[in-house]
Order: structure tokens, then sequence, then C-alpha cells
């Protein structure tokens, strides 16, 4: 694996964690957390996302971490506030980018040997991306969070998207967190197991934050895997990405096992919660 497109909104996230008051505001999303962790791991790296024209931040981030960046033009730029508490968390979206195009897909795929899906919501991607995808035929990469959220009222809850299942056929390595996976059942109605053999997927990395998580394997194989503790408490926004991104690297352009693979996504991820990977100073956002 050489270069890598990763696609999906770029958010600014504002971070309320447990009962304080105290709120952070940071620039976020897979593009972002994954993009960066693509890059610093020596693989060469573009994103394709929508933000408004004055949040030049994420041009800027995107710049200083040599991240080949294609930015559309959006009225506004997906917002999110996250309510964390331990590893349970709470999202309300404030604003929505408009959608990815398969045209702007279309125009960086040249030079791609893995495409990294990691829509935020179901509105991220039109349908046309997923078309385009399936005809040129690239290895795909899939984070389920956007096609296994609903949005309703500005709120967020578990519900699968219809673009679940074509989303589902196309990738050969899927992330979901548990309830994430739990909805991919309820809304096949298969096992986690049945998903991997009926969609042709190679693994299936279910992520479980502190409790760690497992991979299942088309082979038939499960290996379970442990959370590396982080240094400090921080926050954990973005260290399933990072998780994933350091995982992909692992199997697809080292060679690593996937229990070696587990372990050192885990202690990146655990570097990220620490505030050791991406620091808080990077993806600030400017403003109070």
């Amino acid at each position: 694996m050489r270069r890598v497109l990763v696609i999906g909104a770029a958010a600014k996230d504002t971070i309320v964690q447990g009962s304080t008051s105290g709120r952070k505001r940071k620039m976020g999303g897979v593009v972002v957390y994954g993009g960066i962790t693509f890059r610093r791991m020596g693989v060469a790296t573009s994103v394709v996302t929508n933000v408004a024209s004055e949040d030049r931040g994420f041009r800027d981030l995107f710049a200083r971490e040599s991240i080949d960046c294609r930015i559309g033009p959006s009225s506004c730029t997906t917002t999110f506030v996250e309510h964390l508490d331990g590893d349970e968390r709470a999202l309300s979206l404030d604003g929505v980018a408009a959608p990815i195009t398969a045209r702007q897909v279309s125009d960086a795929l040249e030079g791609v040997d893995l495409v990294h899906l990691g829509p935020l919501h179901p509105g991220d991607l039109d349908d046309g991306v997923l078309d385009l995808l399936g005809r040129r035929g690239l290895p795909v990469s899939l984070d389920l969070q956007g096609y296994v959220r609903q949005l309703e009222d500005g709120q967020t809850s578990h519900r699968a998207s219809p673009s679940l299942a074509p989303a589902l056929a196309l990738a050969s390595i899927v992330k979901a967190g548990r309830e994430e996976a739990a909805e991919v059942m309820r809304a096949t109605g298969r096992t986690l197991r049945d998903v991997v053999a009926d969609f042709g997927i190679a693994e299936c990395v279910v992520t479980a934050g502190r409790h760690g998580g497992r991979v299942l394997c088309a082979a038939g194989d499960e290996v379970e895997y442990a959370a590396a503790p982080p240094a400090a408490e921080g926050d954990p926004t973005g260290a399933g990405d990072v998780f994933f991104a350091t995982y992909l690297v692992s199997r697809l352009r080292d060679g690593l096992s996937v229990p070696l693979s587990c372990a050192r996504a885990a202690a990146t991820a655990s570097r990220q919660v620490a505030g050791a990977h991406i620091d808080e100073d990077t993806l600030a956002l400017p403003g109070p």
C-alpha cells in the first residue's frame, strides 16, 4: 500500500467530557484522524472532503501534515457536539456539509491503491460514490459509523442506512464499534460471522474502547485483542479512527499478523487518548 485516498466529512467538533462544563473545539473526522495517521506512518495520503470556505484551518492542517487535500465547496462544515463519559458518547449534529460527489472522488483516484471510506452520517457521500468505486474495482476499507447512524432533529442514533449493504459489498476490511456491529446484525438479520461470509469481507474489526475488541476473519478464525491503557486519561475522540488506520497499514503494507496489527493499533490509539499521537494544539479550532 503506497497511496491511500480517505473520503468523508471533516468535522468541527465540540467536546464535552463527563459532567464538566468545559468545552474543547477541535478539527475531527476520519479524514483528519485517519488521514494524519496514514501519513505519519509513511503512506502517501489524499483526502476528499467538503468544508465551508471560512474554515481554512482544515486546509492549513492538511498542508502542515503533507496531505494532498481535495476540498470541495459547501455552505457549512459538518459540526458535531460530543458528550463523552468514559467510552459512552452522545452526539448531536449542528451542521451538515454538502455531500461528496462521485466526480470529486473520480478526480482523486489516480495512483491510489486503497480507498478508505469514513462517512460520519448517512448523507456524507452521494449515491454515485459507491457505484463509482464498484466500477473501478479498487480495494476499499470501510469505517461503518456513517452507515449505521440516523439523524433526527439534530440527534444521532443507531439505525442502518439503505446504503449499508452496497457499502459492505464493496469493502474488504471493515471496522465497527460494538453498538454499530449490533445494528448491522439487526438490519441484515445475520450474525456478524454471516455478514463477513455473505458480503465477502476479509476482516471485520469490532472495537470496544478500553475493553479491547476482536477481529473476525473470512477464514473463520476470530482474534481477540486487549486495549493498551493510556499513559494519561484524555479525550478518546478519534481513537477508533487512529486504531483502524494503524491496523490497515500494519496489515496491508507491513504484512503483520492480525494479533500483531491489533497490538500496534491499540498502542497508537492509546497514545491518541493520552494526547501523544495527534496533540490538541494540532487539532485546535480558533474561536471561543
